[in-house]
């Protein structure tokens, strides 16, 4: 797995999180993963599907949600030289997708959400990788 791929596994457990995190994983919540990965990033190539089996392994393990994310976070942290800024307003975006698509948004969804985007701010992709400056 490269560094771009392992952003996407990551951010397949930070989905899983998010869609655990009321204490059950609708099928709505699947279905809207998969149609916001191939909506924002079918371009490349099927990177994003290392999002989508991460989730269903985690799901299949009915792994800790807490869990999932100080492993998603490890990772992002790891790869984040090839984080740019787009890359993470669309995690954050899909994020919150998957939370509303089964409403309402509980207030553990929205957490960790919250916790996502304060925690991935510092996070720099280098301008040699991303192109940006």
């Amino acid at each position: 797995m490269d560094n771009i791929q392992g952003l996407y596994y990551a951010f397949g457990q930070l989905a899983y999180a998010v869609a655990a995190a009321d204490g059950a994983i609708q099928q709505v919540e699947r279905t809207a993963l998969h149609k916001l990965l191939v909506e924002k990033f079918n371009n490349h190539n099927i990177d994003f599907d290392y999002s989508e089996i991460i989730f269903q392994i985690l799901a299949k393990d009915h792994t800790k949600v807490n869990t999932a994310y100080e492993w998603a976070m490890r990772e992002m942290k790891l790869n984040e030289y090839y984080l740019t800024e787009k890359k993470k307003k669309d995690f954050v975006d899909i994020l919150q997708q998957i939370a509303s698509a089964k409403t309402p948004v509980t207030i553990d969804e929205k957490n960790i959400i919250d916790k996502f985007r304060e925690d991935i701010a510092p996070l720099k992709g280098d301008p040699v990788f991303t192109g940006e400056k």
